[in-house]
């Protein structure tokens, strides 16, 4: 009885193992991929367009439907504005001059998506650049990167722990 109980035990700490070593990898490689998943943005990898607003929502921040695009245009990060008394005003009716990622030009024309702005323009004032977009997703870039760098850390060191935990009691047995 106590012999299938250590095995119980043996193939229950192989499997924790297993696991932590599965997150150790999905953390590394979360810290590998972060940077090129938000990659910065430039007149090469942006398209710019033009539309008249046709609803403007403070949703997530600010939401902007216009009549020429189905798709939401979507500011999601207020730190990456750098005319906010531009932006207050915008009304329905004005033109915008507004790029995003050309990875996203398929999804304006779909009405259930919200594509992400990364410049924009109103009354030729810039409410949005893509220094300003570039800049705060730095920021975003190093902090993610670093917490996925940390959590693999952390996992490899748990995942270590464990496998020598297992190792431990599986050479006793021997």
């Amino acid at each position: 009885m106590q012999e299938g109980n250590s095995e119980k035990k043996r193939k229950y700490r192989l499997v924790i193992t297993i696991i932590l070593f599965i997150y150790t990898l999905l953390f590394i490689g979360g810290a590998i991929a972060w940077p090129f998943i938000y990659a910065r943005v430039s007149e090469d990898n942006t398209t710019e367009f033009t539309a008249i607003v046709s609803d403007i929502r403070p949703i997530g921040f600010y939401r902007i439907a216009t009549d020429e695009k189905n798709a939401y245009l979507m500011i999601f990060l207020e730190e990456t504005v750098v005319n906010m008394n531009i932006l207050s005003d915008l009304s329905v009716g004005q033109q915008i001059i507004f790029r995003v990622r050309n990875r996203n030009i398929n999804m304006l024309n779909d009405s259930s998506q919200s594509v992400e702005l990364v410049s924009l323009k109103i009354d030729g004032v810039d409410v949005i650049t893509l220094g300003s977009f570039n800049s705060v997703i730095q920021t975003m870039r190093i902090q993610a990167t670093v917490g996925f760098a940390v959590g693999g850390i952390l996992f490899l060191l748990l995942t270590t722990i464990s496998f020598l935990w297992y190792n431990e009691k599986f050479n006793a047995k021997k």
